[in-house]
């Protein structure tokens, strides 16, 4: 389609997804919405045009341990693209475009630094927080068990070890606070999450 060539819908939220392969004619390839709360899930390999090759968000996205990586578009926000944006234990790395996440209300939130210690991000692939750091191997979907393909970790992987039991259930309770409910002690697969792992 013109837009959103896996999801379009003007609310989306989803948990333990995996959305891969899509294309759209104009803006993102992965998934079009106005807001969307993504928790647990997947998004690679997906292409549009113009901005957000994995996710565009016309007013909000709400990410948590998502793993958005080797999506493509044209201009701006190569994995996400959003009005506002707030990312928790999550990859975002690899995407074509400018810019691995852009947010156009603060163009500077997110910048392609590698681990962000506040929010436990890795935003892009910089030195010690490279492709191999991360997943040892170019990312690729495979069973690792559960209802959908996911992408492995590396052993010993620098995208690891880094949150608290603690500061998950604080995300949990500052979705709450907006009006979403997202349980953070399963990982995609429905296994409980290993200890410290950003993404899946």
């Amino acid at each position: 389609g013109d837009t959103g060539g896996g999801v379009n819908a003007p609310r989306v939220e989803m948990t333990g997804c995996t959305v891969s392969g899509n294309e759209a004619v104009q803006t993102s390839g992965g998934i079009h919405a106005e807001r969307a709360v993504l928790t647990g899930c997947t998004v690679i390999h997906n292409r549009g045009t113009l901005n957000g090759g994995g996710l565009w968000a016309g007013l909000e996205a709400w990410l948590t341990g998502c793993t958005i990586v080797d999506n493509e578009v044209n201009y701006e926000g190569g994995g996400v693209y959003a009005k506002e944006a707030s990312l928790f234990g999550c990859i975002v790395a690899g995407n074509v475009g400018t810019r691995n996440v852009y947010v156009w209300d603060n163009d500077a939130l997110y910048p392609d630094t590698g681990y962000e210690g506040t929010q436990h991000n890795v935003i892009g692939y910089v030195t010690g927080y490279t492709q191999a750091d991360i997943f040892g191997a170019a990312p690729a979907l495979q069973d690792n068990g559960g209802p959908t393909r996911t992408i492995e970790l590396k052993n010993g992987s620098a995208a690891a070890e880094k949150i608290t039991e603690a500061q998950l259930r604080a995300r949990e309770q500052e979705l709450a606070n907006v009006g979403f409910t997202v349980d953070l002690s399963l990982d995609q697969r429905g296994e409980p999450r290993p200890p410290g792992a950003l993404a899946e």
